[in-house]
């Protein structure tokens, strides 16, 4: 298997794994006994272990290689994933979760540095001046990967769950140790950590203050959107109901979002070439915040979810141009620190909105989850937007360069 399609598979079955257990995470604990105040605390350690994971990649990433970054994140979810099939007691679902996210964590970090690597490998100056860059399509084709794990994860779980609840644990397992094979026999990527000058700065959060300040926008960017999703997870299923939504439509609902990044995340390189990438960015950020204030104005299913493929184009879009963004902010030396800051911000901002959703939703009904995304999304968008333009790593590659209509190449700009 060539070193691209180990990650792309890896990236797959990881994704599949994580999300087709979550999809009943809440049935295995009630058909084991958990009582319902407690599933919040256990849903609360998977928030935990992601965030408690990313910060230590941020500070400690760059000296771990990137593939066995991931490989010890597949073998920390295959634990947890296993676990939920033999456990009982509340407490030890909480650690199952907390390992299953920890491991998530790293896998999507060090996969997303082994593609930057690459991509800034590639990358030649004949693709730049032609307008395609090799970075913004690998980190598409990595997101698309990852949304097809999304998809087809839950839709197999739901075929093994009618023997109990419980059944989802062992394909989640299989899946995941089946990635960690893959990644063990591709050659793939730095074999060994990053060598070279410490990065400066003052430590922000155990980070060098030169990789955060060079990407804090887009990690602010990210923040919004994860909050507004984080609290779509809480609200959309009572909003299509309360729409009249059959059971099958509300569990089919949630893979409409997933779609267009299979068809637009490979090719998002090649999308508007002569668009700023920062512009595609804050701007498909910004339409993401605005449909969000879209949906309680609406009074029917078939527009909801019609909105919601509109979102999908947007995050297709969006996701691979933040790590690309990131990825050459950051350079070689900044990179697993750098997806390490990201991935916190991603934590953080899915678990603000999963909490204040819950608190909103009790409060005033699905309206105010709305508005409250939509809002955290548009001002997070404008945060970044007025903050002043990152400057290039000393040693950035050029993985994902700002077009211009002129065509012209201009690093840092």
């Amino acid at each position: 298997m060539r070193p691209r399609d180990a990650v792309l598979a890896a990236a797959f079955l990881a994704r599949f794994a994580q999300l087709g257990l979550f999809s009943v995470e809440v049935l295995i604990l009630l058909d084991r006994g958990v009582a319902t105040e407690r599933v919040g605390v256990v849903l609360t350690a998977a928030a935990v272990g992601s965030g408690v994971a990313q910060l230590l990649l941020a500070r400690f990433g760059h000296r771990l290689a990137a593939v066995r970054t991931a490989r010890i994140g597949l073998l920390l979810q295959a634990a947890g994933c296993a676990a939920f099939g033999v456990v009982g007691a509340w407490w030890s679902f909480a650690v199952a979760d907390l390992l299953v996210m920890a491991g998530s964590a790293a896998v999507t970090t060090g996969l997303r540095t082994v593609v930057a690597d690459t991509a800034s490998d590639r990358t030649d100056h004949a693709d730049r001046t032609n307008g395609t860059d090799r970075g913004e399509n690998a980190f598409g084709a990595l997101t698309a990967a990852q949304m097809a794990g999304a998809f087809a994860g839950p839709l197999c779980t739901g075929a093994v769950v009618s023997v109990g609840t419980a059944a989802a644990a062992w394909p989640a397992t299989a899946a995941t140790l089946a990635a960690a094979l893959i990644l063990a026999h591709a050659a793939h990527g730095p074999t060994v950590a990053r060598a070279g000058k410490p990065l400066a700065g003052r430590p922000l959060l155990g980070v060098p203050s030169g990789v955060a300040g060079r990407v804090w926008p887009y990690a602010v960017l990210l923040f919004g959107v994860t909050g507004l999703y984080g609290g779509y997870a809480v609200v959309w299923s009572v909003y299509l109901r309360d729409l009249g939504a059959p059971n099958t439509v509300v569990a089919w609902s949630a893979a409409a979002i997933a779609l267009p990044s299979l068809l637009l995340s490979p090719r998002v390189g090649r999308l508007l070439p002569h668009v700023p990438r920062t512009a595609l960015l804050h701007g498909a950020v910004l339409l993401i915040g605005g449909c969000a204030l879209l949906y309680p104005h609406l009074g029917a299913v078939a527009p909801a979810v019609a909105l919601s493929l509109v979102e999908g184009a947007l995050l297709a879009v969006a996701l691979p141009l933040v790590s690309a963004q990131v990825a050459v902010r950051a350079g070689r030396l900044g990179t697993p620190r750098a997806f390490g800051v990201l991935g916190l911000a991603d934590a953080l901002g899915s678990g603000l909105g999963t909490a204040v959703a819950g608190v909103l939703i009790a409060a005033g009904g699905t309206p105010y989850v709305f508005r409250f995304c939509g809002l955290l999304c548009l001002v997070c968008a404008a945060v970044a937007l007025a903050a002043p333009r990152p400057s290039l790593s000393p040693e950035a590659s050029p993985v994902a360069i700002e077009r211009r209509p002129s065509s012209s190449i201009e690093n840092g700009r």
